[in-house]
């Protein structure tokens, strides 16, 4: 009975763990990997699933970082780049199909957001 997730509000994002910004496709790869363990949950942050398309995340990755506890001046700054009507677009709707079949070919449930 466990939990995987690639990163927490406290943490830096998918794409800052990385030394490189990673690709899109490596970012695919990654969050497979996550899809693919045992645990009995997957979560992972909105921007760690945007990171799967170049027109959706953000051009500096560094931006990403919903918190940083030891900066003050930095609690809960993270705001999301694009309107939400973006995923309703074509580019959107593509990310939320790949999202779909991700989940699907590892054998998870897709939740009812994303039907």
């Amino acid at each position: 009975l466990s939990v995987c997730a690639t990163s927490s509000h406290d943490m830096d994002p998918l794409r800052m763990q990385c030394p490189d910004d990673p690709a899109p496709a490596e970012c695919r790869d990654i969050l497979r990997q996550y899809l693919d363990t045992a645990s009995m949950l997957a979560i992972f942050p909105l921007q760690d699933w945007l990171s799967l398309d170049e027109h959706l995340r953000r051009a500096d990755r560094s931006t990403e970082r919903i918190n940083q506890p030891a900066d003050p001046n930095h609690h809960w700054r993270f705001r999301l780049h694009i309107p939400l009507e973006r995923l309703n677009d074509p580019v959107g709707q593509n990310l939320l199909n790949e999202m779909k079949v991700l989940v699907s070919l590892t054998g998870r449930r897709v939740c009812e957001l994303l039907t």
